[in-house]
């Protein structure tokens, strides 16, 4: 990363910055490595998603990513990381992934609505989706 520059082509850049923003989510999500470490790679990866995002501003993979960097930040990044979300979900509608995790997102700050919205959008591409099908079982009976 330290020579990045040297390379001439946005390919080979983008796919650099992808490979090394895998690592740190990886490091984030499935370490046992202390907080201050954690928070350091977190950094780490959301600058290299956004460094890909400026060569591909659609990449699918680097606006989930980016996403998931959010969503699963300690702190109140929910915002940002539903704004990635609906960027993935704009370019590639049938993202389950990213569909689950808004309609998650959007049941934490209480709007039933667009969350069953979006866990019906995965039943609809994948009919035996488990998770969008106990979320959308979860939301229905939560209201009563």
């Amino acid at each position: 990363y330290k020579h990045i520059n040297r390379l001439y082509d946005n390919e080979d850049k983008y796919q650099l910055l992808k490979q090394m923003a895998i690592i740190r989510y990886s490091e984030v999500n499935n370490s046992y490595l202390p907080g201050k470490i954690k928070n350091k790679f977190r950094s780490e990866g959301m600058k290299y998603c956004r460094e890909a995002l400026r060569i591909y501003p659609k990449s699918v993979d680097m606006n989930f990513r980016l996403g998931m960097f959010y969503y699963n930040n300690p702190n109140d990044y929910d915002k940002m990381a539903r704004d990635y979300f609906l960027k993935v979900i704009k370019v590639n509608p049938d993202h389950i992934r990213a569909n689950i995790t808004l309609s998650e997102l959007y049941f934490k700050h209480k709007n039933t609505g667009k969350a069953k919205k979006f866990a019906a959008r995965v039943i609809n591409i994948d009919p035996k989706n488990r998770r969008a099908k106990k979320l959308l079982d979860y939301y229905t009976n939560f209201n009563k």
